[in-house]
């Protein structure tokens, strides 16, 4: 939107301008230079004589200027002084108070607001960056102290409990103000009616001896005397209280009655005040809730008054006898000879509770008489599972059985005790009990996996086990009980531990399409295999590896699952199966053919890998994958007719890049040449953008007659046909540094720094070549230039770890390891430091590391042989 200002009265001056000349050379028409000044009207002349009483602006909201001019009356204008006048809010009123808000207000307001909008869209990425860039400037300056403590806090990792432990506390360095007692002087008279009240009276309660005695009035030097009467009554009822013992140890006596003898503090000795007055006036609201009760004598009991919560809990089972937690409470704290009779009267007035009838059974030492309780709780309570399962355990397996069958009977429901049952039955006995288990209960599942196991133990073939899941899951289904994924598997997994293989792998087939979307079921198969295998449940995971298969056998990255499953928790033997299957299922796909191939070579069956080599040749015909597998395994074998003959076959039939250099290679050992250049020729020709191929034809010329002026000519060629590429300018420069020509190679290898950076083997070379010149100062400078660039290179971090003197090599290899602790470089490096200071097993466990992080790199091979054989 643009807005101009108006302009009034304007007038045109007597120069013309552009648009006014192309109006004066039209024929016959008259500018104003010929009319002169123009004269401008009046507004009357323009609009006429305003009608009468016309205010001007009043449409705008305007008022006059004058009272004379207001058509009503007076009106208020407000108060726009200087003492009411605000810099940031302005007046107390608005000036535009008395306007309308109309849709062309609004219309307004949206369009500045939206250009309000984009105009602050416009400044929001500058103003964020520089936001940002003030608040690094800032955080440079005075970080943060997460980030001061950042390296101590990784330490804290690696600290022992026993060093954490260890750590001496912080002392208290906080200034403490001395507090100072005020004491004022105590007025003589008080003095003097102290001394002249010098007796009181005592009593001991009477809930402490049965009996109630009062103290006559004793001196307060005396107090003691009371306190060790307090004591000896105390003694006296714990000795009446006390079976089997004559006489009472008077310092150990708390200890025997198993009260805590800890010290209490003034300020806990309060809240047990305060909480055993709340627990009285709960007690004395509410005496039939039992929970009040117990709460009570609770409280008496952490305070050591065992006797006044035993009374406590003699008061509540008065008035809840209904209550058997609070029979069992009072059975807890009562003495070994009274706690079988409490137990006795609590029956009696419940004789329905199972737990009070489990308390006594418990307090029973004999085997026999506890058996009578249980045998007289059940005549009580025969459908308590809980009695069942305690009486039978007391029994053996015969009298065991006949109190099963009854429980069974009485409580048909308990899928517990149906399989104990059937576990002691013969086999024939044991399937109508399990036919008469599921009758009674026909949404349990476990009834019916336990059928399947006890099929499997009489040696019932695969299909009869199938085929009982599969009607054990139609059967849940029709009764409308669904039985989530994770909960077949977990049964599974409890079919493997108990030795049921079969039963594991039906329950596995059978809940394969439980709770999965056919669109997402690879990846939740391999996810159950996976996770079953972490757990230790390897027949789970086999049988999920195996109906996946099943079910995808064209996906290649379930048989890959299966085939490293099989690896690492299987045998050789397995291993082959599964191969063999996937290629049955997937001949036209060449992977699985050399996967085959490779596992029949590894467990020594030489020619049953080339069979198998043989086979996918004819079947899948001149597959580049295929015929270099069968060169390799030729090779490997010292059949060297065979690789020659395999090497032309495959390069006349294919023409690919790898064939081409196999047959260069394979004619450079051979010692021919020229039959070697005569192929490379022919390479250079099909494929001429590889630069591969022209770096082996500069080597086999600089190999055979060390003609650098050849070399040179192959790689101007290369530089044409390729361009020019990192590979290229470095063997360039290798060129020159044969001729020895330093400064032809450092001005390639500068050149190429500067196009290629992030080159890693550049500045690699461009270091080395100036240590062969004994430019050690600029080497240094370079490999620093080059990590600055390159901040991650494992290999310019080592080339720096071994161009530092032998004292400053370890502080640089901690360096190297804090930013690429993971690169095999690196790692070789501190192994030969380590090599160096003849550090033998530590020098041998770096090099293990550095094969581990990456096992197709040849130099840590290297040098861990060579360490081997020293």
């Amino acid at each position: 939107f643009f807005f101009f200002k108006q302009k009034t009265a304007y007038e045109i001056s007597l120069g013309l301008v552009g648009s006014e000349m192309c109006i004066r050379d039209r024929a016959g028409f008259i500018t104003r230079s010929d009319l002169g000044p123009m004269k401008i009207p009046t507004l009357e002349q323009n609009f006429g004589a305003a009608p009468t009483g016309y205010v001007p602006g009043s449409g705008r909201g305007a008022l006059p200027f004058t009272r004379e001019e207001i058509p009503g009356g007076e009106v208020d204008r407000g108060d726009y002084s200087e003492t009411v006048f605000d810099k940031w809010n302005g007046y107390q009123g608005s000036l535009v108070a008395n306007i309308q808000y109309d849709e062309e207000d609004d219309q307004a307001d949206k369009v500045y607001s939206k250009l309000d909008e984009y105009m602050d869209g416009r400044r929001s990425e500058a103003r964020e960056k520089k936001m940002k860039g003030e608040i690094e400037s800032a955080r440079k300056k005075k970080p943060p102290v997460s980030h001061i403590f950042a390296s101590c806090k990784k330490d804290l990792a690696k600290i022992t409990k026993e060093e954490w432990e260890g750590l001496p506390e912080t002392p208290n360095y906080t200034v403490k103000r001395k507090k100072y007692n005020r004491v004022m002087p105590i007025p003589d008279s008080i003095i003097n009616q102290a001394i002249n009240d010098v007796q009181y009276t005592g009593s001991i309660d009477s809930r402490v001896s049965g009996m109630s005695s009062k103290v006559p009035a004793t001196p307060l030097t005396e107090v003691s005397l009371a306190k060790g009467q307090i004591l000896n009554v105390r003694l006296a009822q714990a000795e009446d209280s006390v079976t089997g013992q004559s006489v009472v140890n008077k310092n150990t006596y708390l200890e025997n009655l198993g009260i805590s003898t800890a010290e209490f503090s003034q300020s806990e000795t309060q809240d047990l005040k305060k909480a055993r007055l709340l627990m009285r006036s709960i007690i004395a609201t509410k005496p039939n809730d039992p929970a009040g009760w117990i709460a009570a004598s609770r409280i008496e009991e952490l305070n050591g008054r065992l006797q006044e919560a035993r009374n406590i809990l003699a008061q509540g089972c008065v008035e809840c006898p209904d209550s058997d937690d609070l029979w069992l409470e009072a059975s807890r704290l009562s003495p070994p000879d009274k706690c079988k009779s409490i137990l006795a009267k609590a029956i009696s007035q419940q004789p329905h509770s199972v737990k009070l009838w489990l308390s006594a059974a418990n307090k029973e030492t004999d085997q026999i008489a506890k058996g009578k309780i249980l045998r007289r709780a059940l005549e009580y309570i025969p459908s308590s599972p809980s009695l069942w399962k305690e009486a039978v355990k007391l029994e053996g397996p015969e009298e065991a059985k006949q109190l099963l069958r009854k429980a069974v009977e009485c409580v048909p429901f308990c899928v517990d005790m149906w399989l104990a049952l059937a576990k002691l039955e013969t086999y024939e006995e044991a399937k109508v009990v399990l036919n008469r288990a599921r009758i009674a209960i026909p949404t349990d599942h476990i009834i019916w996996i336990h059928a399947s196991m006890l099929e499997e133990a009489q040696g019932v073939g695969v299909e009869a086990i199938d085929l009982k899941i599969k009607r054990c899951i139609k059967t849940l289904a029709k009764a409308q009980v669904k039985l989530a994924r994770e909960a077949w598997l977990m049964e599974a997994v409890k079919a493997e531990q108990a030795g049921s293989l079969l039963t594991c792998r039906a329950i596995v087939k059978g809940s394969m399409d439980i709770d999965v979307d056919p669109d997402e079921s690879k990846t939740v198969w391999l996810q159950n295999a996976t996770d079953a295998c972490e757990k230790g449940a390897i027949e789970t995971a086999r049988a999920l590896y195996f109906e996946a298969s099943n079910r995808l056998p064209q996906k290649k990255k379930v048989w890959l699952k299966f085939f490293d499953f099989e690896r690492q928790n299987g045998t050789k033997e397995q291993l082959i199966s599964r191969m063999q299957k996937a290629l049955e299922q997937n001949k036209r796909n060449s992977i699985f053919w050399l996967l085959y191939a490779k596992q029949l070579w590894i467990n020594g069956d030489v020619e049953g890998c080339r069979k198998v080599l043989n086979e996918s040749k004819e079947l899948l015909g001149n597959e580049e994958e295929i015929v270099l597998a069968l060169i390799k395994f030729e090779r490997q074998n010292q059949n060297i007719e065979k690789v020659v003959t395999l090497v032309k076959e495959g390069r006349a039939a294919i023409g690919s890049v790898k064939l081409w250099k196999q047959n260069i290679l394979m004619e450079q050992a051979l010692k021919n040449y020229s039959v070697a250049r005569e192929l490379l020729m022919q390479a250079v020709v099909q494929h001429p953008t590889v630069n591969q191929l022209w770096l082996l034809g500069i080597r086999l010329e600089m190999e055979e007659n060390r003609d650098i002026e050849k070399a040179r000519e192959l790689l101007a060629q290369a530089n044409k046909a390729c361009g020019e590429q990192p590979e290229l300018c470095i063997a360039s420069a290798k060129l020159y540094i044969k001729e020895g020509s330093y400064t032809s190679a450092r001005t390639i290898l500068q050149d190429a720094r500067q196009k290629y950076k992030s080159n890693e083997i550049i500045w690699l070379e461009s270091v080395r070549l100036e240590m062969k010149a004994d430019n050690i100062k600029i080497a240094v400078f370079l490999l620093s230039k080059g990590l600055q660039e390159c901040p991650k290179s494992g290999k310019l971090w080592a080339e720096a770890i071994m161009l530092e003197p032998i004292h400053l090599r370890k502080p640089k290899s901690a360096d190297a390891l804090k930013v690429c602790d993971q690169d095999e470089n690196v790692v070789v490096a501190v192994a030969c430091l380590f090599w160096a200071e003849t550090k033998v097993e530590k020098a041998r466990k770096w090099f293990s590391r550095a094969i581990g992080y990456k096992p197709l790199n040849g130099d840590p091979w290297a040098y861990y042989l060579s360490l081997i054989h020293i």
